[in-house]
């Protein structure tokens, strides 16, 4: 098993307010997620800094913060959703104006939240999708359309849901962008959640007649196979799209009972992998799965096992072409936020001093237009009295240092799962390539 660590050879440095963290990493400090072969790679120093910004966003528990500019003015404005310190339910619209945060609008204010930007009426802006549970103790999922930075509510035949999880993308090649949803609804039994997918015809929407089961919850459209069109995702299924119909497929991750899912092409061989954290019928742990051609095998990367409301996201945070992982939340032990840099598939845990939080949220997004991604995140502290939010500003720079041969897992038979597929039959026309990925709420 190959767990990341803070290695003995990282050098920490607080100097004011910036953390500045240094990797030299030896052939003992490296930690494979490949599934194959071991090879000598090119081992990294990594150098980069994270200022730690005051701000006077608020911060939030069991919610959402998101990226995305709004305005078209070419720098990434934000929207917070979830439940104050205040005991305030709430869902904000920042704008930023060359790095300076400041309120634009407020729409209906939100708990166990999500959000997310999308242009789903191809006006080449972003419109906004929320859910959760209102001040008024209501399910409800409101889509708002962006009125040249007014936003306006939109009727739809969405499914009032909270715990929602939802990911846009055009399964069906017609151009604009189609909606698959899940969460608790009134029609839900015994607490199971209800997934339904909503097809997009030129800004209105359909209710796909098709059954969606339970365990495609946190469904999110992924072209895991690499035939062209997307598929969909979920917590414990996969829903393979072969064109006119959709195609159930078990996944090797079935015995997944809960918690949060992101999907990247880690290693850049073309198929996306899928990271795991959360409730397993063996436990908690976090898990990264390598796709091998539609075959996920377990790379037994060790990573925190998360208890509670963890923040988990892939970000190319050191701009080497690749992407990362952050981690965050409450491994019954201690509350963490962790980071962890993917260097030739080799994951290392960088050593910053983030505060720990649990119910949380996080992403990432170029906020001061540097060429970096910063991050935002949000959530309590340890003190279980705090809620806290962390605005990073990074600066990042790579260099080669030596080759070192890394440790990596050989699967066994048993680790490779090919899934096998059952016809479930629906509408669906010429497949798209287009994919988008949003974040997964923790339910």
């Amino acid at each position: 098993m190959n767990t990341p660590k803070r290695l003995p050879n990282i050098i920490g440095v607080l100097v004011s307010l910036t953390f500045l963290w240094v990797l030299y990493v030896t052939s003992g400090g490296q930690y494979s997620a490949q599934a194959g072969q071991a090879t000598p790679t090119p081992t990294l120093a990594v150098s980069t800094s994270f200022s730690s910004l005051e701000n006077s966003l608020p911060s939030i528990i069991h919610g959402k913060v998101t990226w995305g500019d709004y305005d078209n003015d070419g720098d990434v404005d934000l929207a917070i959703t979830g439940y104050s310190y205040w005991g305030i339910r709430i869902t904000k619209i920042y704008s930023n104006s060359a790095g300076v945060l400041q309120p634009a609008a407020t729409l209906a204010g939100m708990i166990f939240s999500n959000a997310s930007w999308i242009d789903y009426d191809n006006d080449n802006d972003l419109d906004i999708l929320i859910a959760g549970t209102t001040n008024e103790i209501k399910r409800q999922t409101q889509l708002y359309r962006n009125d040249n930075g007014a936003f306006t509510p939109v009727s739809t035949p969405f499914l009032n849901v909270n715990y929602p999880t939802f990911s846009w993308g055009d399964y069906d090649s017609d151009g604009d962008q189609d909606l698959v949803l899940g969460g608790l609804s009134d029609e839900s039994i015994n607490n199971t959640p209800v997934v339904k997918l909503y097809r997009n015809d030129s800004s209105d929407f359909t209710l796909v007649d098709i059954t969606l089961p339970s365990t495609l919850y946190a469904a999110t459209w992924v072209d895991y196979d690499s035939d062209g069109d997307l598929d969909m995702a979920g917590e414990q299924a996969i829903f393979r799209n072969d064109g006119n119909h959709f195609t159930e497929v078990a996944a090797a991750y079935s015995d997944f009972i809960g918690g949060r899912i992101a999907w990247s092409d880690y290693d850049h061989d073309g198929d996306p992998d899928v990271l795991m954290s959360g409730r397993w019928v063996s436990g908690l742990s976090t898990r990264l799965y390598k796709n091998m051609n539609g075959v996920f095998v377990d790379t037994k990367l060790s990573l925190p096992e998360i208890l509670s409301g963890n923040a988990l996201t892939w970000a190319d945070v050191d701009n080497d072409g690749d992407n990362d992982i952050f981690l965050a939340g409450n491994t019954n032990d201690e509350f963490i936020a962790n980071l962890y840099l993917n260097i030739d598939n080799e994951f290392y845990e960088a050593a910053v001093d983030f505060p720990g939080i649990q119910a949380g949220t996080a992403d990432w997004g170029d906020f001061d237009n540097d060429g970096d991604l910063d991050l935002l995140y949000t959530g309590e502290l340890e003190d279980l009295e705090t809620y806290t939010i962390q605005l990073y500003r990074n600066n990042v720079n790579s260099v080669p240092l030596v080759t070192a041969t890394p440790t990596t897992v050989q699967p066994t038979p048993t680790e490779a799962f090919q899934p096998t597929p059952t016809p479930i039959a629906t509408a669906v026309s010429e497949p798209s390539v287009h994919h988008i990925h949003l974040p997964i709420v923790t339910h």
